[in-house]
């Protein structure tokens, strides 16, 4: 007899990462980023993996702030950690203990450019079923 064959398709599972702070950053403060995963999918997922990344391009005022460079003024200082389920077409704040910090460093330079400025964030992350 022939062998058994088998086959997958694999296929990426949607699901959003939104962020926000408590406060406004100056030099030296550290904040959580609080995370809330939307998962759209009339199934439970599993996310393994959350990447945040500062995009360089800031803005103030509505237009662009070229002297406030994002990844140079606010840094992720810890990545989140473990991972978490979302219940199916639900939304998750995740817990606390898992949430990835940013920091504005103390630069050696004046960061007065970055007084009232927008920073911008890209989210992306992994999931199982």
């Amino acid at each position: 007899s022939l062998p058994a064959q088998y086959c997958w398709t694999i296929t990426s599972v949607p699901f959003t990462v939104y962020g926000s702070f408590d406060q406004r950053f100056s030099p030296g403060v550290t904040q959580y980023d609080e995370l809330r995963i939307a998962n759209p999918n009339n199934f439970a997922i599993k996310v393994t993996g959350v990447t945040v990344a500062v995009i360089d391009a800031t803005t103030k005022n509505g237009g662009p702030n070229p002297a406030c460079v994002g990844s140079q003024n606010l840094i992720v200082s810890r990545s989140f950690s473990g991972s978490v389920t979302v219940p199916a077409n639900a939304t998750l704040t995740v817990p606390h203990a898992q949430l990835p910090k940013l920091t504005m460093p103390n630069l050696p330079t004046n960061q007065d450019a970055c007084k009232g400025t927008t920073f911008h964030f890209s989210y992306s992350g992994t999931a199982t079923l």
